[in-house]
Order: structure tokens, then C-alpha cells, then sequence
């Protein structure tokens, strides 16, 4: 058995000042100091640090990596031309290694900033299947990290590929470490006959997929098939129990009272929509409705914590006042992307109650004002998450970061995603894509 000591705890919702944490690869006991339990323990003295369970990203894109020094022509007019001329430029010349090598360096960069879950959301039209695979191997079994995949099925790429490639990760793959979801990339990217097609395909395997992120999204379902995108997609019959909708920034109450029926879940990702101009979601009405909202980062930042930190701007910009949002709807949301990616991987994440996974990190912080349990989520969002850099991380017990390093990760792995974002870039280049 290990064991933490001398530790400020909290899984968001337990507090201990000074506390003990015993684990292998799950949680086995936590309590004060007071009552810490002598015995043959591997001991990590933790005075000084706080100690978080793992963060969570309910929606990213791993491949994003490789936009990142990307040079290419962008000045876009509205949401359709972003996608033109960034993002449909890049997931077209991506192969299995390009996946390999984005999913392995963005994943890296995220356990640097204690994240060790993952929801991807992926795209790579020049090779589909296998695609899924590639990013398990740099995910799971290189970095050890948790991870739930999906490939976004779209009418830009052959339908078959991707319905086929969604289905075998999806059925080969059910563990505490890795599951799928059945992803989609939007309404306006997938025609009437390509969701009768994938519905006859999955069942109720819950979809992954885009939902009005922008108005364009809305104005495309409304002018080809007269209905919003919501309905559209419940005609179809696909929006089922743990249905990762994602954005509805333009979603109405109709909309809304269809994801609250049908037991879905949104992903919220509001850097991103600041960022394209799109908008933001009314949070604290799906909230109020009961509809789970989750937190991801639409693949801005190898981070979850500036995430935490825009949100609660964002939302007092939004509702034009600071107090229709407060940092216990905050908390509500990251604990909700706890459970839900628990319910994925049928593993308890996000919690230091006795048999969670021992999926933690430990946090250098001195705090410069007194904490307590009343004043907790304060020091979390003024103080620790604005400077957070992991001193260790661990994933089921085993330690992933040590010192800021990633262990898994191999000086020679980063020389080759150099490599293999120089060749992808200078493939777009050969194309006339570039600035």
C-alpha cells in the first residue's frame, strides 16, 4: 500500500486541510492525520501541495497539435470558412501516423497540466480506419492515460469508412482504460440518407457530435430539412441516453426539453466559441432544466484549467449580470464531467471516496490568505488553477509525471512529431493551401 501524507485533499467535494490518501491502484482510504494509520506504506510527504484527483476533458481534438505554427491563408468571414480554411485543411492530410504523433504530443502536454482523461473527437481523411487505433496507442498504452474516441462521420469523407471505423473501436473496446462513442461531425455536414444510414448502423450507441455550434449550423437544417438540428437528429432517432451533444450555443427550448428527455449530455467548450465568434450557451438553463453539462476544450489548449477560469466570465458576460452563475455551478460542471466519463469507462473518476481510481495529482501550493472548507473553491479558482503545474501525476497508482516530466514520453518522440508536422505542413504547402 502507498500513501500520501501531510496533504490538502479535495475531489471538489471533500475537503481536508491536512490528510492522509492510501492507494494502489484505487483510492483505499483517506481521513486526517489525526487518524493516519501507521504501517509499511511507500510514503510521499505532500506538505505544501495540494492534491486533486486527475482533470477531465469532455470534448477535445487531439489533432489540433499540429495547427499550432501552421501558416496558413486565414481570414474567415463566419464559422464555414474557419473550418475551410484551417481545420478541413488539416484532418484531410492526416494518415495513422499523423494521428499517432498529434494524439501522442497533445496528450503529453496534457498530463503536464494534470489531465489524464480524455473525450476525443477525431478527424483524418486520408487514412480512416485505424485511425481510432492509432490514437489508443499514443494515449492509452504509450502515455497511460484514460480516453474515450470517437471518428466524427461526415459526408466529406466515405461514409462507410468512418461508420465502420466507429463501430469496430467501439465493440473492441470497453475498459476501465479506453471506450468509444459514435462520432459525428454536424448536421450540416451529414445529409438525411447519411443519418438513416448511420442510425441503421449503431442503434443506441450514444453519438458524439456537433450541435449548433453556430448559427450556420441552425440556418443549414432549417433551409434543407425544415427542422432545427436537435429535432433532426431525434427523427432519426439518434439522440439516445449519454449522447454527447456538444456546444448548443443556438440550441431552443424545444431543443433543450429533447436533450433533457432523451437523457443526453452537453459538452460545453466556451474559449473556442469566443474565439470563432460564435456565441456562448445559456449554461444555467440547462442547468436548471436538469440536463448534465460537461466541460471540454474543443482541442484550444492542452489544458483543462483555462477552461475553469473562462468560465465564470464568461457566463456573468453572457447573462449580463454576476449573479446568475457562481463558483458552485461551477463545481456542478466539473463534477459532471467526472461522472459521466466514469459512466463511459465503468470506473469511479473525479473522487477520493474508497474504490475510485487512484487517478491524482500533486500540486505545489502555499496559499497566501487562510483556506478552509468555506473558502475552498476560492483558492482553487483565484489561486491554485491561475498558476497550476503538476509536480507529479498519477493514473491508476502509477506515476505518469514525475517532476513536470512526462515518463512515458521520449526525447526521440518529440524530434519525430517535429518531423511529422514539418511533412504534413509542407504537404499543404505543395497543395498552395499556406499563407
Amino acid at each position: 500500500m502507498k500513501a500520501l501524507i501531510n496533504a490538502r485533499l479535495t475531489d471538489f467535494s471533500t475537503y481536508l486541510d491536512d490528510g492522509y490518501l492510501l492507494y494502489d491502484d484505487h483510492i483505499r482510504k483517506i481521513g486526517p492525520m489525526s487518524e493516519y494509520p501507521l504501517g509499511d506504506h511507500q510514503v510521499i510527504d505532500c506538505h505544501h501541495h495540494f492534491v486533486l484527483p486527475g482533470l477531465i476533458s469532455g470534448h477535445t481534438h487531439l489533432y489540433s497539435a499540429f495547427s499550432r505554427g501552421l501558416n496558413v491563408f486565414f481570414r474567415p468571414n463566419n464559422f464555414q470558412e474557419i473550418l475551410d480554411q484551417l481545420w478541413w485543411k488539416l484532418d484531410r492530410h492526416l494518415d495513422l501516423e499523423r494521428s499517432y504523433y498529434s494524439a501522442l504530443t497533445f496528450g503529453a502536454e496534457f498530463l503536464k497540466n494534470g489531465v489524464t482523461t480524455v473525450i476525443d473527437h477525431h478527424a483524418a481523411k486520408k487514412e480512416i480506419c485505424g485511425s481510432l487505433n492509432s490514437i489508443k496507442k499514443a494515449l492509452v498504452d504509450k502515455l497511460g492515460m484514460r480516453a474515450i474516441l470517437a471518428f466524427e462521420t461526415s459526408d466529406r469523407f466515405p461514409l462507410e469508412d468512418c461508420i465502420e471505423e466507429n463501430l469496430r473501436f467501439y465493440r473492441e473496446n470497453s475498459s476501465i482504460q479506453v471506450s468509444g462513442l459514435f462520432g459525428m461531425h454536424a448536421s450540416m455536414s451529414l445529409s438525411d440518407a447519411s443519418l438513416e444510414r448511420i442510425k441503421e448502423a449503431i442503434g443506441g450507441i450514444p453519438i458524439h457530435v456537433h450541435v449548433a455550434e453556430s448559427e450556420m449550423d441552425q440556418a443549414d437544417a432549417m433551409k434543407k430539412y425544415h427542422q432545427t438540428v436537435v429535432k433532426r437528429f431525434a427523427r432519426h432517432g439518434l439522440i439516445t441516453p449519454d449522447s454527447l451533444l456538444v456546444h448548443c450555443v443556438h440550441v431552443d427550448d424545444e431543443e433543450l426539453a429533447i436533450i433533457k428527455e432523451s437523457k443526453a449530455v452537453v459538452a460545453v467548450n466556451l474559449i473556442s466559441n469566443q474565439n470563432n465568434g460564435v456565441g456562448l450557451p445559456d449554461i444555467s438553463k440547462m442547468i436548471n432544466m436538469g440536463i448534465p453539462v460537461i466541460l471540454g476544450n474543443d482541442g484550444f489548449f492542452p489544458s483543462m484549467t483555462p477552461e475553469y477560469l473562462a468560465l465564470l466570465p464568461a457566463m456573468h458576460h453572457r447573462m449580463g449580470s454576476p449573479k446568475e452563475f457562481f463558483l458552485t455551478d461551477w463545481v456542478k460542471i466539473i463534477q459532471e464531467t467526472a461522472r459521466y466519463a466514469s459512466r463511459r469507462l465503468k470506473i469511479t473518476l473525479g473522487s477520493f471516496d474508497p474504490g475510485s481510481a487512484a487517478d491524482f495529482q500533486i500540486i505545489p501550493y502555499q496559499p497566501m490568505t487562510p483556506i478552509d472548507s468555506t473558502n475552498l473553491f476560492s483558492h482553487l479558482y483565484f489561486g491554485l488553477f491561475p498558476q497550476m503545474r503538476p509536480e507529479s501525476v498519477f493514473i491508476g497508482g502509477k506515476k505518469v509525471v514525475d517532476h513536470g516530466m512526462v515518463l512515458g514520453l521520449d526525447p526521440k518522440d518529440i524530434l519525430s512529431s517535429q518531423a511529422v508536422a514539418h511533412a504534413l505542413w509542407k504537404e499543404i504547402e505543395e497543395e498552395g493551401e499556406m499563407a
